[in-house]
């Protein structure tokens, strides 16, 4: 009987990417990257930043709430035409159909007349 060894497979250690000339550059704009943040002392940093009251947690889901309202008027007005666009779209479709198939009918009885007319049936 053959045994099955059951190895875990060992998979190297991933190591944070060096802090290249664009991550710093982003940086000084106030923005972050993974690279950046890896750094030991933002790392150090992050554990000693002080969780905000609850006064200072409320002023910031309420700029938050306010600016997804803002987001949400501005999609707002973007939809109507939008919609507006999309009904006469659906008309226009629907008129096509009909020709279309006010078209096929036609077509049809001429083509029952002239297979009547030469005695033929196709």
């Amino acid at each position: 009987m053959l045994r099955r060894s059951h190895h875990k497979t060992k998979t190297p250690t991933e190591k944070p990417p060096v802090p290249s000339a664009v991550d710093y550059k982003l940086a000084s704009q106030g923005r972050s990257t993974v690279a950046l943040d890896a750094l030991p002392e933002n790392m150090q940093a992050a554990k000693l930043q002080l969780t905000p009251d609850l006064k200072q947690i409320i002023e910031i889901k309420a700029i938050e709430n306010s600016n997804l309202r803002r987001e949400l008027a501005f999609f707002k007005i973007k939809e109507e035409p939008l919609g507006i666009l999309v009904s006469a779209l659906y008309a226009v479709h629907r008129e096509l159909e009909e020709t279309l198939e006010q078209y096929a009918k036609e077509i049809g009885v001429i083509d029952d007349d002239e297979r009547t007319e030469f005695g033929q049936e196709f």
